[in-house]
C-alpha cells in the first residue's frame, strides 16, 4: 500500500512540474506576419520567376546561366522531398 501512495505522490509531482512548464510558456498570437504570406503572390522572386518563364524564355536562360528545364531538374534535386 505503501508504494502505491509513493507512485501517487510522484505523479502529483511531475504533473506539477508539467503544468509550470506549460504556465511559463509564453503564447503567442501570431506566428506568421500576414505580408509574409503573401510572399509567393507578391515577392520579387516569385514574380520575376513567373514573368520570365512566361514572357520571355531566352532572358530566363540568359539571368539564370540555363534553360528552364534544366533550372527546374536542378531544384528537384535539391528541394525538399
Amino acid at each position: 500500500m505503501a508504494d502505491n501512495k509513493k507512485k501517487f505522490v510522484w505523479l502529483l509531482l511531475v504533473l506539477d512540474t508539467l503544468d509550470e512548464k506549460k504556465k511559463k510558456e509564453r503564447k503567442r498570437n501570431v506566428w506568421t506576419r500576414a505580408w509574409l504570406k503573401r510572399r509567393e503572390e507578391r515577392g520579387v522572386y516569385h514574380l520575376l520567376m513567373r514573368e520570365l518563364e512566361l514572357e520571355d524564355a531566352a532572358a530566363f536562360t540568359k539571368y539564370f546561366r540555363m534553360p528552364k528545364l534544366k533550372f527546374d531538374e536542378l531544384v528537384d534535386r535539391i528541394g525538399p522531398k
